[in-house]
């Protein structure tokens, strides 16, 4: 074929294929269009069931998250935490710090001062003390040092030199059946020296150890405007140790079982904690005992922790010979801000102690926590107890809190004793 005829065909074909396109570009307009409208309506097109308009909110919600804001009472508390604005109004110096309350109820207001010294000889080694008083004439004085890190932490050792004087503890009675006319107060005064052992093998969720020590104990009349002191109503055949006091050599095992999810501030989970103590009397030989104490806490949550039950059971139990005897200072108590809240402090003593407390713990906005709790609880001579005769306590309290952890609470306890109001820091257990 000539070279004039193959460029003859060449146009030939570029022309069919221009007519081509020209035929089909109509079409093609035409379907882009369509293309474009659908796409408009599928946009204004609203969901015609009740999924897709669920869907089509949570798509809605995703675009604008924004971080949840804090209730104006927990940003305050936050902002105390994160500033460490506490730490800096009570920064002390050279490890001192000044220090507000750390006496029993009923001795009035104390203040004094607490050093604490961590990582000394090279972070092997921990120093505190602390010194308070109170115009009441209560005070008392600390001393400890302790190896908390040895063995990467799993072996703790401690030890604690301490003197005390409570010169107005509430006293009313031993038993169950002991009246509130009947009140009257003591002074009490001992110095202690004591030394523990603790292990940790398995991590922080389980502990035990040994503890061991010598306390002398010396009590007297007591001064409250308006009570009487406790040797004017009480004799020593009626109250065990009234009249001479002893010293005594005490010595002890305990174990805990953690499994809260937070021990600060516990939503879930289950606290165990046993003790066995012996208290040898040096001087008397009178009273010899042996004291064994059992706590059980279980924390039931729901709605995503925001709301939780707590069930906790309580009880000491005393052992001693038929010519022993406990003496009363010694012997276990219930009443006041944590235990029998509708009752005062103290209100119940004997050898042995049963306590039964339920909580309900809900959110009332981030920052607040509100309670409803009610306690029960019995004293006895004897190791058996009257479920039916027990004491019983209710109320409802406020419970401040900081990133989970209860800051300060608030709690209105009745009984058929009466109101009872606690101002307290910390949750009662």
């Amino acid at each position: 074929m000539s070279r004039s005829a193959i460029q003859g065909r060449r146009r030939s074909i570029v022309m069919n294929r221009s007519e081509s396109a020209s035929r089909y570009r109509p079409v093609r307009a035409l379907g882009l269009a369509l293309c474009v409208v659908a796409a408009a309506h599928a946009q204004d097109e609203k969901p015609t069931t009740r999924a897709e308009a669920i869907l089509e909110e949570r798509y809605e919600k995703a675009e604008h998250l924004e971080p949840e804001e804090p209730a104006p009472i927990e940003k305050q508390l936050n902002i105390l935490t994160d500033h460490r604005v506490l730490e800096r109004y009570t920064a002390g110096v050279g490890g001192f710090f000044p220090t507000l309350g750390g006496l029993p109820t009923g001795q009035g207001l104390s203040a004094g001062v607490r050093y604490d010294q961590q990582g000394a000889a090279d972070g092997a080694l921990d120093f505190r003390g602390v010194a308070l008083g109170s115009l009441s004439g209560s005070y008392r004085f600390e001393l400890g040092v302790s190896a908390p890190r040895i063995s990467d932490g799993r072996v703790q050792l401690d030890f604690t030199a301490a003197h005390h004087n409570f010169s107005r503890l509430d006293f009313y009675g031993l038993g169950p059946d002991s009246e509130l006319d009947d009140r009257t107060v003591y002074r009490f005064e001992d110095t202690t020296y004591d030394a523990l052992a603790r292990f940790r093998p398995f991590g922080p969720r389980v502990q035990f150890g040994v503890k061991g020590g010598l306390q002398q104990v010396n009590t007297g009349p007591g001064k409250r405007g308006g009570i009487p002191s406790i040797e004017q109503s009480f004799t020593d055949a009626q109250v065990p140790g009234l009249d001479r006091q002893t010293d005594f050599f005490r010595s002890g095992v305990f174990a805990t079982l953690e499994l809260r999810d937070d021990p600060h501030g516990p939503r879930a989970g289950t606290l165990l904690n046993g003790e066995w103590n012996i208290y040898r009397d040096l001087d008397l030989n009178q009273h010899d005992f042996q004291r064994f104490d059992l706590e059980v806490q279980h924390y039931i949550p729901f709605y995503n922790k925001r709301r939780v039950i707590l069930l906790r059971g309580r009880t000491t139990m005393q052992f001693h010979d038929s010519d022993k005897t406990v003496p009363f200072y010694h012997k276990p108590w219930i009443g006041g801000p944590v235990e029998l809240r509708g009752f005062r402090n103290y209100r119940f003593t004997d050898d042995n102690v049963l306590m039964l407390n339920a909580e309900y713990r809900w959110e009332a906005f981030s920052g607040l926590d509100m309670a409803l709790f009610f306690d029960a609880g019995q004293v006895s001579p004897t190791h058996g107890f009257e479920l039916d005769e027990m004491e019983t306590a209710a109320g409802f309290g406020f419970r401040f809190n900081a990133r989970n952890a209860t800051f300060l609470r608030l709690d209105f306890g009745f009984s058929h004793e009466g109101a009872r109001v606690w101002f307290r820091f910390g949750n009662p257990f």
